[in-house]
């Protein structure tokens, strides 16, 4: 089901729906780690523990000052993306990057 909004008189705006595809765990080492993307990933949910973590899209590694970053405890929505090939990510040990991955999905009706 399908929550409509009303932003003027009569013109109705949806809510964005998204498929789960799967999601992992990864321990931080103190080294950039490469994230199993699931196959037509668009959007990613990373959430912190123990600790921030730096995450690098579309490269190769992760530096220790990559170019976003999730604070302790927090998370962070990314996407929706039309080209997203890889992410890495780089945290210290005893903090755990969870990530979730999701891809838009059409409803009709």
């Amino acid at each position: 089901m399908s929550l409509t909004y009303k932003v003027g008189p009569s013109e109705p705006v949806y809510l964005p729906h998204v498929e789960y595809l799967g999601g992992e765990a990864i321990a931080g080492n103190g080294a950039s780690q490469a994230c199993t993307l699931e196959t037509g990933t668009q959007i990613v949910l990373i959430s912190a523990e123990g600790g921030g973590v730096q995450f690098q899209l579309n490269a190769e590694s992760c530096p220790a000052s990559g170019a976003g970053f999730v604070p302790q405890d927090g998370q962070v929505i990314l996407g929706p993306f039309t080209n997203l090939t890889s992410l890495h990510v780089y945290m210290a040990s005893g903090t755990t990057a969870h990530l979730t991955y999701y891809r838009e999905r059409e409803v009709s009706g």
